[in-house]
């Protein structure tokens, strides 16, 4: 299930789909006839609570001691011996985690837990191998029994949950990452968070160069805070927030009626930005819509009824998100509301669509990818990137499409020297290049995705997909002068997703 999983998520980012916002990947897509024109920026106006404040949510309540229940069941593995083991007992709504010893023959074990609902899995001591509390195992454990997925239990004040059995060995791939795992990385890496493709949990590498689980959850469209401690992830079409230092998680959106992805951080402020949409008022395409939320998950509200075709980007200061409606530039100034963007007024003329921006390290500079008959020529594609304060273009990369057109968001190196994007509609599945920000370098990289920049700009890390499985994607890095690849030891289907250690 979770190779499948992983798989039909990476063929639809590769399909390129505008529809669905997952990590930095967009397609642009001609806007139906049927939709009528862009809705005025003038009809949108700022939320009742001003995002750039910064009040602090209130502590979340500890459960009582009181509320726990017990837990017991036999402890089981396929041999004569039972090995030394630990067992895990984590709460599937907060992540809370509890470990047990098991001795070495030990064959039941009984618990107390705070009330809630849990999951219970087990690794041996000595080894990798992990056993759980599974179907198979209320199935029998029989030849028959192909259902490996975990069961979930609940655990009542006062009563006492019988029949936990941590007996079903035989899927390995069932089981849920090792919290005690620890995998042989590069301390050159310290800092950096990844995505395990294949466990689908978010691990992070220490000073030393160890990598061990942060979070047991999270995908590709993860987005990690700007100091490291937290990400924003999609699941069961909510945003969850998930604490990488506690490895504990809540779903912070929680809206029956509404699918949000995490799109970005708003800098220096208890907010982020969310593109989401009402799948009852669809017309066959999600109509995705800037959103922010708190941290607390209060202050929910859709700032622009516009539908945007690519993720949209935060200012470093925290007060400006440029976003696109329809292919047409915006910019929503937090706490006064949306205003257009004109690449006319920067001397770039012709421009039919725009999408997928990103703001510079230092708030300067603002890059789009563009298409039209730029500047009056014939039709193409490029990187242009908006002096704001000189009023000025530069234009990077023009090409002219050949095999349809999309838009990826480029991302700045922390320098802001450089730009790595894909291009699409070039010819190739998806070309990944390095820019220069002031369109004097460029380097093809080849085929890649999901470009990660070392904190002190002078390496890149993406992945690449061979003929394989989608989840045994191989982790790259090049270091800028020598621009030579090379793969890095980490274990196949290692997604990069932030580096915010020293290099």
């Amino acid at each position: 299930m979770f190779r499948k999983i992983i798989f039909l998520t990476l063929t639809f980012i590769f399909l390129l789909t505008a529809c669905l916002p997952v990590g930095q990947i967009q397609v642009d897509i001609e806007t139906p006839a049927a939709r009528e024109s862009v809705e005025s920026p003038t009809e949108t106006v700022a939320p009742d609570v001003i995002p750039n404040s910064t009040e602090t949510p209130a502590p979340t309540e500890e459960p009582s001691a009181a509320l726990a229940g017990t837990v017991t069941g036999r402890v089981c593995y396929p041999s004569e011996v039972i090995p030394a083991m630990n067992a895990f007992f984590r709460n599937v709504h907060t992540g809370a985690l509890t470990e047990l010893a098991i001795a070495e023959n030990q064959s039941e074990y009984s618990l107390e837990l705070e009330v809630g609902t849990y999951e219970a899995f087990a690794y041996l001591q000595a080894g990798d191998l992990g056993g759980a509390y599974s179907q198979a195992v209320l199935c029998g454990l029989t030849i028959e029994c192909l259902d490996h997925s975990l069961l979930t239990f609940d655990v009542q004040t006062g009563q006492t949950s019988t029949n936990i059995d941590l007996c079903d060995w035989y899927e390995p791939l069932a089981v849920p990452v090792n919290p005690r795992a620890t995998l042989v990385a590069d301390p050159a890496l310290a800092g950096l968070v990844y995505l395990n493709m294949l466990a689908t949990s978010l691990w992070r590498v220490d000073a030393t160069g160890s990598a061990t689980p942060a979070l047991a959850q999270g995908d590709m469209g993860t987005v990690v805070s700007p100091d490291g401690t937290q990400a924003l992830y999609f699941k069961n079409d909510d945003v969850w927030l998930g604490d990488l230092t506690t490895g504990t998680w809540r779903n912070l959106t929680n809206t029956p009626d509404r699918v949000e992805y995490p799109a970005f951080w708003v800098p220096g402020t208890d907010w982020v930005g969310l593109s989401s949409h009402n799948p009852a008022e669809s017309d066959g395409l999600p109509m995705w819509q800037l959103t922010f939320v708190r941290l607390d998950g209060s202050g929910y509200e859709v700032v622009d009824p516009g539908a945007m075709w690519g993720v949209p980007a935060a200012s470093p200061d925290g007060v400006t998100v440029a976003y696109d409606v329809d292919g047409a530039a915006r910019l929503y100034r937090i706490g006064s509301g949306v205003e257009g963007f004109d690449p006319a007024q920067y001397g770039l003329t012709g421009v039919e669509k725009i999408s997928a921006p990103a703001f510079s390290p230092d708030g300067k500079q603002l890059a789009w990818w563009v298409s039209g008959p730029l500047n009056g020529g014939n039709t193409q594609v490029a990187l242009a990137v908006f002096a704001l304060e000189a009023g000025t273009v530069t234009l990077i990369h023009p090409y002219t499409p050949i095999s349809g057109e999309g838009f990826s968001n480029p991302v700045w190196s922390p320098d802001g020297q450089w730009l790595a994007s894909n291009v699409i509609g070039d010819g190739s599945r998806s070309a990944l290049w390095v820019f220069k920000a002031d369109g004097s370098e460029e380097h093809l990289l080849g085929d890649g995705a999901q470009p990660v920049w070392s904190p002190a700009s002078n390496a890149l890390l993406f992945i690449t997909w061979g003929s394989g499985p989608a989840y045994e994607g191989a982790l790259n890095r090049v270091v800028l002068g020598d621009w030579g690849i090379a793969p890095l030891s980490l274990p196949l289907g290692s997604f990069p997703l932030a580096w915010k250690g020293e290099s």
